[in-house]
C-alpha cells in the first residue's frame, strides 16, 4: 500500500480510549454510524467506519455492524446471513493472526471488508425494525398465571430433549417454544418465552437455587450454557434448505469465541433466526440493492482514509523536524564561539608583542 494510504500516527491504542483518532468522543463516533446506516447516508456512513478503523475500534465496531444487521435489517435482506458469517470467518482469520491490532487500520482487506457490510446495511431496506422486545416483570414469573398463558395442546418435544438433571419446568417452557416455532404467527410468543427462560434462569442463579444445565455437543468451553438448549429448539425439524442455511450462519456467528459474557450482546442473533424460521420469507430478493454504488464505494475506500492523514499524530516526524529546525541556530552558535576564539588569540599575541616591545 503507498504511504499517502496509510495511518502513519504515533499514538497508542490506549489513547483513543476516550476520544478518535480526529478528536470526536468514543460514544459518538458509534452512534454517528448507526445513524448513518439507518438513513442510508453513504458518504456519512463510509467517514464514520473510517473514522473507527483508524481508531482502534475495529473489533467493536464489527460486532456492532453484526447487531444492526439483526436488530433492524434482519429479514428485510434475506440471504444477508450467510453473507455475514462468510465475511466474519474472513474477518477473524485476519484479526486474530496480528498481535498489535490497531496495525490492521492499514490492512486493505479489513478496510473493505468493514466499508462492504458498512454500505450494503446502508443500502438495504429497513420497512420492518426486529428490536422492540417485550419488558418482562415479576408477574410475568408467578407461576400460579403461567399457566393462563401456555396454549401448546400437546407435548411435542421428545421426552430426553430436557435432561433428568436439568430443572423440570425448562420441559414446559421449551414446548411452548417449538409449538410457537411451528406457527407462521408464533414470533411474538417465541420471542417472549426465550426471554422468559433465560431471565428465569438469572433469577434462580441469584437466589442461588439449584440450577444445572448438561453439556450440549458444541464445540465450545461453555457447553453448558442455557443458549445451547434454545439453539437445539431452533434447529428442531427445520427442513426449509434456504432457511436452515441463513440460521446456521447466525448460529455460527454466535458460537464462535463465545461466552457468558457476550450472551446479551449476541442474543439479536437468536431472536433474529426466530423471525426467519416462523416468516414467510422472499429470498428472490438480493443481497445488494445498488452494486454500483456497492462498488463505487469499495474503489474510494483508500482515499477516505487519505483524507484523515490531516489528523495523524507522528511524534518522530516532529522529533525530525525540530532537530532540522534547531540545526541552523546550533550552527550560528558554534560559529561565534569560533569567531570568539579567533579574536581572544588575536588579542593574546598583540598583547603578548605589546609586552615584547
Amino acid at each position: 500500500m503507498d504511504d499517502i494510504y496509510k495511518i502513519i500516527d504515533t499514538r497508542e491504542p490506549s489513547e483513543f480510549k476516550i476520544k478518535s483518532f480526529s478528536g470526536y468522543k468514543r460514544r459518538d463516533v458509534i452512534e454517528a454510524l448507526e445513524k448513518s446506516i439507518l438513513s442510508k447516508k453513504i458518504e456519512n456512513a463510509c467517514n464514520w467506519v473510517c473514522e473507527c478503523i483508524c481508531s482502534d475500534y475495529i473489533d467493536k465496531t464489527w460486532q456492532h455492524l453484526i447487531t444492526i444487521a439483526s436488530n433492524v435489517i434482519n429479514i428485510n435482506n434475506p440471504t444477508l446471513s450467510n453473507f455475514l458469517y462468510k465475511k466474519n470467518v474472513l474477518f477473524y482469520n485476519i484479526y486474530n493472526n496480528i498481535k498489535c491490532k490497531i496495525e490492521l487500520r492499514n490492512d486493505l482487506t479489513i478496510r473493505n471488508l468493514m466499508f462492504g457490510v458498512t454500505v450494503l446495511l446502508a443500502l438495504s431496506d429497513k420497512t420492518k425494525r426486529y428490536d422492540k422486545y417485550p419488558k418482562l416483570k415479576d408477574i410475568d414469573f408467578d407461576f400460579s398465571k403461567i399457566q393462563t398463558k401456555l396454549t401448546a395442546t400437546s407435548n411435542l418435544l421428545n421426552t430426553d430433549f430436557i435432561r433428568f438433571n436439568e430443572p423440570a419446568e425448562l420441559k414446559l417452557i421449551f414446548n411452548e417454544i417449538y409449538f410457537h416455532l411451528k406457527k407462521s404467527d408464533g414470533y411474538g410468543k417465541c420471542i417472549y418465552w426465550i426471554l422468559w427462560v433465560i431471565e428465569w434462569e438469572h433469577r434462580n442463579i441469584k437466589c442461588r437455587n439449584k440450577w444445572t444445565i448438561e453439556p450440549r455437543k458444541v464445540d465450545v468451553k461453555h457447553d453448558t450454557d442455557l443458549m445451547w438448549i434454545i439453539w437445539e429448539c431452533l434447529f428442531l425439524d427445520l427442513k426449509d434448505t434456504n432457511k436452515r442455511r441463513q440460521v446456521l450462519s447466525l448460529y455460527e456467528i454466535f458460537k464462535h469465541n463465545y461466552s457468558p459474557k457476550k450472551r446479551k450482546r449476541r442474543l439479536p442473533l437468536v431472536l433474529h433466526a426466530v423471525s426467519i424460521i416462523t416468516h414467510p420469507i422472499n429470498y428472490s430478493i438480493p443481497l445488494i440493492s445498488d452494486k454500483s454504488i456497492y462498488i463505487q464505494t469499495q474503489c474510494y475506500v483508500n482515499k477516505i482514509f487519505e483524507s484523515k492523514k490531516i489528523h495523524e499524530v507522528n511524534n518522530i516526524v516532529k522529533e525530525k523536524l525540530s532537530k532540522r529546525a534547531t540545526e541552523p541556530k546550533r550552527q550560528k552558535q558554534v560559529e561565534k564561539q569560533i569567531q570568539k576564539e579567533i579574536l581572544k588569540n588575536k588579542l593574546d599575541l598583540f598583547n603578548e608583542l605589546d609586552f615584547n616591545l
